[in-house]
């Protein structure tokens, strides 16, 4: 049976082009009880034309933004409107999920707002 998780669910994003912006550390969700998820990504609106990239970011860990949290699936959209893509992490038995996610989003250059939606359906692990 599947879980629905959400990571984002129609929020608004600021930074600035050519910067990133992570979701809070206090919000990561623990998914040690799945093997995958297939996430789906929704661009409600860009405000500029250079697009976003969504990252997925994994951790073994929810207290500190350190360098071990590290991508494990990405998707970009250069859409400045409503626009959907899917994600399944992990993409290989190579690549593991840890045990927390979040989201980080990149903003393309001159794009300072994005307004987005995140979320997939997460398999248990079989018994």
């Amino acid at each position: 049976m599947a879980d629905i998780i959400t990571l984002a669910n129609a929020v608004t994003i600021t930074g600035t082009g050519g910067s990133s912006t992570k979701q809070a550390i206090t919000e990561a969700i623990d998914v040690s009880g799945y093997d995958s998820i297939d996430f789906q990504f929704g661009c409600l609106a860009v405000n500029g034309a250079n697009g976003i990239k969504v990252s997925i970011l994994a951790s073994m860990q929810n207290r500190s933004d350190d360098a071990s949290w590290y991508s494990i699936g990405q998707s970009s959209t250069m859409a400045t409107g409503p626009s959907w893509s899917a994600l399944t992490v992990p993409s290989s038995s190579a690549t593991p999920m840890f045990r927390y996610i979040r989201y980080q989003i990149d903003f393309g250059g001159g794009v300072t707002t994005a307004t987005v939606s995140i979320n997939g359906m997460a398999r248990r692990r079989s018994a």
